[in-house]
């Protein structure tokens, strides 16, 4: 093999990484963040923007003082969160956090750049007597 060709390898080699790390970068960068039920609590009267992704059904069974409700089913999911800031802190949580994950990785693909999923959702916040609005 010729050096030439060799120099060419090595020069895609080192293209394809450099591509590669960079997406890797920006992927961390923009990926979900995990919160639980203390962090959050900690900080619930500092005007948070925290959507509650379950059903209305659900969400009037008992909520996350501030939080709301845009159902993550709904077909209008992303034109009702469409208006937020992208760059606002956004916490979302569900009943188990399932539904979380999946609508912060939603909120994520739609450009928001600061998404918390709540780890346990409601669930693990009732089971740690946190605040509960009806």
């Amino acid at each position: 093999m010729s050096q030439s060709l060799i120099n060419n390898y090595m020069r895609t080699i080192t293209l394809l990484f450099a591509i590669f790390f960079v997406h890797a970068h920006a992927f961390a960068q923009n990926s979900v963040k995990k919160v639980d039920v203390h962090e959050l609590a900690a900080i619930l009267d500092e005007g948070l923007l925290i959507i509650d992704v379950r059903t209305d059904l659900e969400f009037n069974k008992g909520h996350i003082p501030g939080a709301v409700n845009i159902d993550l089913q709904s077909k209008s999911f992303e034109n009702q969160v469409s208006d937020f800031d992208h760059n606002r802190a956004v916490y979302v949580y569900c009943h188990n956090g399932q539904r979380a994950f999946y609508g912060s990785e939603k909120l994520i693909s739609m450009g928001f750049t600061n998404v918390y999923a709540l780890v346990g959702g409601m669930i693990r916040w009732q089971q740690a007597n946190k605040p509960v609005n009806y």
